[in-house]
């Protein structure tokens, strides 16, 4: 009984260590990354904006952050960020 108990547990464990894993075919996989920042005509390079900090307001200047081989862009303050992206 035991050694039933003991071959069901080991193939339920093989069962779904093996259904959880991802199966990749061979023309789903992409490794060519992007070489070109991705471009957007509806996004200006630079915005500013007004935040409010205790109760103050203050004006900010923000930076579109738009790098080869990233998949996203987003706008950062400006003077602040040092661009440490290694491609």
């Amino acid at each position: 009984m035991n050694q039933i108990l003991y071959s069901l547990a080991i193939a339920l464990i093989c069962g779904t260590s093996i259904a959880c894993t991802e199966q990749v075919s061979s023309n789903q996989v992409n490794n060519n990354q992007p070489t070109t920042a991705i471009t957007s005509p509806s996004r200006p390079s630079t915005i500013t904006d007004t935040i409010s900090v205790e109760g103050e307001k203050q004006k900010i200047t923000l930076n579109l952050y738009n790098k080869p081989g990233l998949n996203f862009t987003t706008y950062i303050l400006a003077n602040r960020f040092v661009d440490q992206v290694k491609l």
